[in-house]
């Protein structure tokens, strides 16, 4: 019986530790696809040219795409309440 009790409790920390990180792949895509977005609306590019510029600063800064998602949004975010021309260094011309 304790057997069957410690097994369950495995079982549910495994359960637990899977979902949590399937819920951090989850945000992760979701901050990618909103910083393509992005991207493509300022500098209209095409969804694949979006994803390979943040792919290839991802790699240039070995920093995860993550973080350079979140870079590109807060940049974003930043740049709303700015007059047209005023750009946040974090998201590159062109």
């Amino acid at each position: 019986m304790v057997a069957g009790q410690a097994a369950t409790a495995i079982e549910n920390a495994r359960l637990m530790s899977e979902t949590l990180e399937m819920k951090r792949t989850l945000e992760t895509r979701k901050l990618v696809e909103r910083a393509k977005g992005i991207l493509q609306y300022k500098h209209n590019l095409t969804e694949e040219e979006a994803y390979l510029r943040l792919r290839n600063e991802s790699r240039r800064l070995r920093r995860p795409m993550r973080d350079l998602a979140e870079a590109v949004i807060m940049a974003d975010d930043l740049n709303k309440g700015q007059p047209p021309g005023v750009r946040s260094p974090l998201v590159e011309e062109a």
